[in-house]
């Protein structure tokens, strides 16, 4: 059944959702659970400061939600349009396609009046519903540039990619990740690739960090203290929760920390902030990150 399919149980469960939310008295299913705010080295041109709000969230929209369930889609919807300032990027990974681009109940449609356009990134089997699984990035206003890589895969694992979209006239690229979390061949070798992408340039593209502030998010399926992660904490100059913290808090998923916001820029190191939420639908936390330039 296609996401944007609504049946007579969806609606139920849609109008349970609403009557959940109207007893709470809350229009955002998202809670907040802790806040680290990290202070660094000013930005070399304070002049040129800029400010890039980001939401990342594994949803596990197919195998935690069988790929058609509304639900998801309601609670990022709801976050975008509660979001104040709004958001420059939201990433999102182990999406179906119809969830983002379904008509008239995806993401795409419903946030089109906020300024936001979506692109989307197949990498691994299809949906319970048929549809494209993979990742999306959200973005409010529009792209300069669309880059899509194709992470190393030496285990013959599903196959995993990264989508970045460079916003035009905004100094900034966003990036969104999936690291599979195969120990012995992939991840490593994924995670140390996707920070060539960012500082060397791969497939014959750019660095990222020749669009200005290079924002990467995503769930890399690996702790902060493990070795995997070195070419990214080496070589990043801010994590939402800390370029120098390698502690394995705040929790994003189980009781241990996967899901990450980094930035480098070459102009400067700048700040970054960030807070994690709860979701009621994945078996993932929501990072909120702030990274000012």
């Amino acid at each position: 059944m296609p996401a944007h399919g609504v049946t007579s149980i969806r609606l139920a469960r849609l109008f349970v959702v609403a009557v959940m939310l109207a007893l709470v008295g809350e229009p955002v299913v998202l809670i907040p659970t802790a806040t680290l705010k990290v202070a660094a080295t000013a930005p070399m041109n304070a002049a040129a400061a800029s400010e890039f709000r980001i939401f990342d969230h594994n949803a596990c929209a197919n195998k935690c939600n069988d790929g058609i369930e509304q639900r998801v889609t309601d609670a990022i919807i709801s976050s975008i349009h509660n979001s104040n300032p709004p958001l420059t990027y939201v990433t999102l990974q182990e999406m179906c396609e119809d969830q983002i681009r379904g008509h008239p109940y995806g993401i795409a449609a419903r946030t089109r009046d906020l300024g936001y356009n979506w692109e989307f990134l197949p990498t691994g089997p299809t949906c319970e519903g048929g549809d494209a699984y993979g990742l999306a990035v959200g973005y409010r206003g529009y792209a300069s540039e669309i880059l899509s890589y194709t992470l190393p895969n030496p285990g013959n694992h599903e196959p995993r990619g990264m989508l970045c979209v460079a916003l035009k006239d905004s100094g900034s690229i966003g990036c969104n990740v999936h690291i599979n979390n195969d120990r012995d061949k992939n991840r490593a070798k994924q995670i140390a690739y996707v920070r060539q992408a960012a500082i060397d340039g791969v497939e014959g593209k750019p660095p990222l960090f020749a669009y200005g502030t290079a924002i990467i998010a995503g769930d890399f399926n690996a702790h902060p203290e493990e070795a995997a992660m070195d070419p990214m904490y080496e070589s990043m100059h801010r994590e939402v929760f800390g370029i120098n913290n390698r502690a394995n808090k705040p929790s994003t998923h189980g009781s241990g920390r996967i899901d990450y916001v980094f930035a480098v820029d070459m102009r400067g190191i700048g700040t970054a902030s960030g807070q994690v939420a709860n979701s009621l639908f994945s078996d993932h936390k929501i990072i909120r990150g702030i990274i000012r330039q």
